[in-house]
């Protein structure tokens, strides 16, 4: 749960310069001393380095979002690749609290297709739908790797990059609208055989048979072929 309070590992009120790639970053020492033991706190506990400027060749866009969160605001993320590469800087500063907080991010992120992708992990979590491809990855890349780094005390992390399928992002949607609750837009026989694909998969079984349930039939009245769905297939 969250803890307004900071230790005074270093002196609140005093403020520290970071050289982060070619950017200054200023912080005081509670915004250091919020998230801490960590690389910043080490540093400048040392005497002889309490003054000085730390230089660190990272990146400064990725230490945007660190800087917020050592401030005590929200840190939004949009894509995979910065997901990625901000878990990876949170283990190289090691930043205790912020690597916890990716880890448990509501959200799973990937690229799909050369597009990045951001699904709720609740919306992932239905029965019948997990353990599925994201569970599993998030996991074994994330966590995992984590844990590695940590007991192996590495003195960076190794390239990182986020999840990527050569998958279509276009149907990968068309099935988080139906994991949503939106009713199926099946558009032909192809089109649904290719849902039923990417939801096997993605392993969301329980879609897949849902989308199997699906069956063409002749309308007399109208003259046209329409989609019924199996009363069984609704929950």
């Amino acid at each position: 749960h969250y803890d307004p309070s900071i230790k005074k590992i270093l002196p609140h009120s005093k403020m520290y310069t970071i050289q982060i790639g070619n950017e200054r970053f200023i912080l005081s020492g509670a915004s250091l001393s919020s998230d801490a033991p960590s690389y910043f706190t080490n540093y400048f506990s040392q005497s002889a380095n309490s003054d000085q400027v730390l230089f660190i060749d990272r990146s400064p866009r990725i230490f945007q979002y660190i800087y917020s969160h050592l401030q005590g605001y929200h840190v939004e993320i949009d894509d995979a690749d910065t997901f990625t590469g901000l878990f990876s800087d949170a283990l190289y500063y090691h930043l205790p609290q912020l690597r916890q907080l990716i880890l448990n991010s509501d959200y799973y992120y990937a690229n799909i297709g050369g597009e990045s992708i951001k699904v709720s992990k609740k919306l992932l979590s239905g029965r019948g739908n997990t353990p599925n491809f994201f569970t599993v990855a998030n996991d074994s890349l994330y966590k995992d790797i984590s844990d590695i780094i940590t007991d192996m005390n590495w003195i960076r992390p190794p390239p990182q990059a986020a999840p990527s399928l050569n998958r279509s992002p276009i149907l990968f949607k068309e099935l988080v609208h139906m994991l949503q609750g939106a009713e199926p837009e099946i558009r032909s026989p192809e089109h649904r055989r290719s849902l039923i694909k990417e939801a096997k998969y993605y392993r969301f079984n329980a879609l897949a048979e849902k989308l199997q349930n699906i069956i063409e039939v002749y309308n007399p009245f109208t003259g046209a072929q329409e989609i019924a769905v199996s009363l069984d297939s609704i929950n």
